[in-house]
């Protein structure tokens, strides 16, 4: 049976609808779920989050691959189909739970994880910051988003849609497209085109430094204005002393926050690290 009659049925059967509330696209293409399989790399060896289990398509191929895999699904109602279809898969905890009130740390054992899911449109931008919090648990993410949103993860400096998020995700993960889903693919149909996301987590001895965030945000606090214009407003340094910094990192003082690649925001923020002049 095709992913598309699959889906009808389990609703019928349920006697459930999707709920727009909570940006329900369920994925009616097997093509693509067969290409998700493929790029999702796991073994017996990994465990697996996946956020937003839906109806779960993917979570019985993550379940038949990974040495185990905890499901979250916030819906009660999906909560009960799955709870109800999945029950032969004995590897599997499913969580009804919201993402961004999940405990990561009460599930770590050691290894590293990986997580995957179609996030819902509604809640990507939280549940990327929550990824990124959360990032020393983990070694991949996998996600299916916004293409709008993945477009913004993977830009390069001096795109229109570089900005704060391409550069946290870009410095604790690197990530790449991997490939775009038609809006057709989903039932129901959404308005935008999606694509799936590969972001591989850094390791931790470079995403350590805790000013890289505040550095960043301040960088980009008015995005008409040059960074020097904006850091030098806050008060971690002096004014000439932001000068001084700027001098040392060969920065001219007309950078725009754009063009700054997240390799030079870290060189910085490994500076104001180095002059210990504000206690974390």
């Amino acid at each position: 049976m095709e992913l598309y009659a699959k889906t009808i049925e389990l609703l019928k059967t349920y006697q459930v609808k999707p709920k727009k509330g909570l940006s329900q696209n369920f994925l009616i293409d097997v093509q693509i779920l067969n290409q998700i399989e493929k790029a999702v790399k796991i073994g017996k060896e990994n465990s697996v989050l996946e956020i937003g289990a839906g109806l779960g398509f993917l979570t019985r191929i993550l379940a038949e691959k990974a040495k185990q895999v905890a499901a979250l699904e916030i819906d009660k109602d999906l909560y009960w189909i799955l709870s109800q279809e999945l029950k032969d898969c004995k590897n599997l905890t499913l969580l009804q739970k919201d993402i961004l009130k999940f405990k990561m740390e009460d599930y770590v054992q050691g290894a590293k994880w990986i997580a995957a899911g179609n996030l819902p449109y509604h809640v990507s931008g939280g549940v990327l910051r929550w990824a990124l919090d959360h990032q020393e648990h983990f070694k991949e993410f996998y996600f299916m988003l916004q293409k709008e949103v993945a477009e913004r993860i993977a830009a390069k400096p001096g795109s229109k849609i570089y900005g704060v998020l391409s550069l946290l995700c870009q410095y604790f993960t690197a990530p790449e497209i991997l490939f775009t889903v038609p809006k057709d693919s989903f039932l129901p149909k959404p308005q935008v085109d999606s694509a799936f996301v590969k972001m591989t987590v850094r390791p931790s001895k470079v995403t350590s430094n805790p000013f890289f965030v505040p550095l960043v945000k301040h960088s980009f606090a008015q995005r008409r204005k040059t960074i020097y214009n904006n850091l030098k407003s806050w008060t971690i340094l002096q004014p000439d002393q932001w000068k001084e910094t700027f001098q040392k990192l060969n920065f001219h003082e007309k950078l725009r926050a754009e063009e700054v690649p997240y390799e030079s925001y870290a060189e910085m923020a490994d500076l104001l690290y180095l002059t210990q002049r504000v206690n974390f």
